[in-house]
């Protein structure tokens, strides 16, 4: 597994610290700003979601059961409909 890495910038007032972290870093670093990451996992929630929704309703047609875990991180088996209305319950 990759180890993230962490960059502290230092520097006295009006060094660049600031339009280096905005400018130059995200094309040298590949990195991120705040907005791209919340836009990615909105993006991935709602992906997840519809993924989740539509294994539901194949189960639902088939009669199979949904196998997944509860708050505390125990297996729970319950059935697609209980699973529809618990997912929907949550949006």
């Amino acid at each position: 597994m990759h180890k993230p890495n962490l960059y502290i910038f230092a520097g006295c007032n009006g060094a660049g610290k600031t339009t280096a972290s905005f400018n130059v870093l995200p094309q040298i670093l590949n990195v991120m700003s705040e907005q791209e990451i919340i836009e990615r996992q909105n993006f991935l929630n709602k992906a997840l979601k519809e993924s989740f929704q539509k294994m539901i309703e194949l189960k639902k047609k088939l009669g199979l059961p949904v196998v997944t875990t509860d708050q505390d991180g125990k297996t729970i088996v319950i059935s697609a409909e209980e699973a529809d209305r618990m997912a929907r319950a949550q949006s």
